[in-house]
Order: structure tokens, then sequence, then C-alpha cells
């Protein structure tokens, strides 16, 4: 993410690299700057993601905040168990509007910040947050199950 590195970059005459990070794992919100003479959404990670977020369908947006109930990367299997069958199409397109990607082993993957802004997109919403992790418990239970049973 050439503008994270940029928006963080700012920060080393202030913070150490280590204290950069860790400001970024709890919020966004440190990656901005406060030049005017770049675009709206250049001036933070935030205002990049809002853009994006605004550009995608109702049913990409429930798809992105729903895998954020996942870390470490999934697999469609485990998406479609989440969004009760409603993935294929959704997640075909975040991977075309980069905000997942698709290793070698068929897993899907976030960035962390995009992964950390999805989970606050989640956390909007408790009602489908709950529910996409609920059906994510049950899933990996069921998986659990299957694999002891081997």
């Amino acid at each position: 993410m050439p503008l994270g590195l940029e928006l963080a970059a700012a920060w080393v005459r202030k913070l150490s690299c280590a204290e950069i990070a860790q400001e970024i794992e709890h919020s966004l919100n440190l990656l901005t700057t406060p030049w005017r003479n770049v675009p709206e959404r250049h001036r933070s990670i935030r205002a990049a993601f809002d853009y994006s977020w605004n550009l995608l369908t109702d049913e990409e947006r429930q798809a992105f905040r729903q895998v954020a109930v996942f870390r470490g990367g999934f697999r469609r299997e485990a998406a479609e168990a989440v969004m009760g069958g409603q993935w294929s199409a959704a997640g075909g397109q975040l991977i075309d509007k980069s905000l997942l990607q698709v290793t070698p082993s068929g897993r899907y993957e976030q960035h962390p910040l995009v992964h950390q802004y999805a989970e606050e997109k989640l956390a909007e919403i408790p009602t489908e947050q709950e529910c996409a992790q609920e059906r994510m418990a049950v899933t990996f239970s069921t998986l659990c199950r299957i694999a002891r049973n081997d």
C-alpha cells in the first residue's frame, strides 16, 4: 500500500517504527496527512478505504463486512457458510477491486489494514456481526468434529 507507507513515513520524525506499527494496529486514524494539495481520498488511508467502500454494491459491502470474522485468511467454503451461500459473485468482485487476494493454495486473504477497516464496518451492524460470528463458530465446530472422526 504505497499511500499507507507514505502516510506512515511522515511520522518517523515523531515516533519509532515500532510505535507507528503499534498505533496502526489500534487505529487507521494515524495514517493521515495535513497536506491540502492532494485529492481528498489520498489524505488518509481511511479516506481511501471510504472511497472504495462507496463504490461497492450492497452485496459486496455485506460480503466485505462478513469475511472480517476470519483472521489469517479463509477458504471459499467457509465464506459461503458464513454468508449463507451468497459468496461467489460478491467474493469475485472483492478480488477484482483489490480488497481480497487469492493465494496459490486457493485461500482468500486481506491486507491487515483492509481487514481492520472491514472489522470496523462489521462492528457498525451488531446483529450482522453476531450472526456472522455464530455461523463461523458453527462451521469451524463442524470441521473440528469431522477432523476428529477421521
